[in-house]
């Protein structure tokens, strides 16, 4: 009798902590889902922790499946490309000579924040190719008008200026653009074959 309680006991604790472990698996892999989603449902690099533990792995891996959206975090200098929200790549990028803050006028050198969408290619662009970004919309439209500014625009993902390309080196350890996201010629020719037209792109702060 005392052997059957001491079984009952040890199956019933046993049980009490498969469900115990399966209801905290459940809460984080809900809050998982949660933290890894914006208010647009699109992906956050946020939700990559293995990514940015091992950001090396994804630097140098070569795209193979068209990118259908874009997520750039301008504190890191990174910029992550996904596929069905699958990650695929992360590239160091160089921003605005003025990089902080998001873009509002004409000249201030800044990059944009906010989502905007690619919505052009160019395969003769003065810095070897680039990728157009909707920048301004209806909202930096607006703000610049209250202040009476332009919002200025032509802003792209693009490579290096041409006639730069043998000093790479030192154009991705700064940012150099007036307002543009910059990788290297190599890293926009991936990304012009694979980007397609239409992909949100998130920039944030």
């Amino acid at each position: 009798m005392a052997r059957l309680k001491i079984g009952q006991f040890c199956t019933c604790k046993t049980l009490y902590g498969v469900l115990i472990f399966l209801l905290t698996t459940v809460f984080f892999l809900l809050c998982s889902l949660q933290s890894c989603k914006n208010a647009s449902g699109m992906l956050t690099p946020y939700a990559a922790t293995d990514t940015l533990r091992n950001k090396d792995k994804f630097l140098v891996k070569a795209l193979a499946m068209p990118v259908d959206s874009i997520v750039v975090v301008k504190h890191f200098r990174h910029m992550y490309v996904f596929n069905e929200k699958k990650l695929l790549k992360v590239y160091h990028i160089s921003l605005g000579t003025s990089p902080i803050g998001p873009k509002h006028f004409q000249g201030d050198r800044k990059t944009p924040e906010g989502i905007y969408y690619i919505n052009g290619k160019n395969p003769n662009s003065q810095a070897h190719k680039s990728l157009a970004i909707s920048y301004p919309n209806d909202n930096d439209r607006k703000y610049a008008r209250s202040f009476g500014q332009p919002t200025g625009g032509d802003v792209k993902i693009h490579g290096l200026l041409n006639g730069y390309e043998d000093e790479k080196d030192e154009f991705v350890k700064t940012d150099w653009t007036w307002g543009c996201i910059a990788v290297t010629n190599e890293e926009i020719d991936e990304l012009y074959s694979h980007v397609v037209i239409g992909s949100p792109i998130n920039i944030l702060p």
